[in-house]
């Protein structure tokens, strides 16, 4: 059984597409959260949210935008940043499970 080496995990590469699909749900999301300024540390957030996500083999950018506001919404509010989140410009009449 190979070893795994968890560096290498974050340097996990993406093909062209999956890169497409997290460019359209950061910008989407980033909207909705109304983050303009790429330094605020929601926007590393919400970025690093979105690549967990793509790790685990979401690629479609609307299911991956709403997994992100669904798990936001737990709290109301995105961790520790006083953020509100709205609802999901995406949201379907059934819950999107993680």
């Amino acid at each position: 059984m190979p070893i795994s080496n968890p560096a290498e995990r974050e340097q996990e590469v993406f093909g062209p597409d999956t890169v497409a699909v997290l460019a359209v749900a950061l910008e989407d999301t980033l909207r909705q959260l109304r983050l303009v300024d790429r330094n605020d540390p929601a926007v590393t957030i919400v970025a690093k949210t979105i690549i967990e996500l793509a790790r685990r083999g979401e690629r479609d950018p609307v299911r991956c935008v709403n997994k992100l506001f669904n798990h936001c919404a737990k709290w109301g509010r995105l961790p520790a940043l006083g953020l509100d989140v709205p609802p999901s410009p995406f949201a379907t009449t059934h819950e999107v499970t993680e």
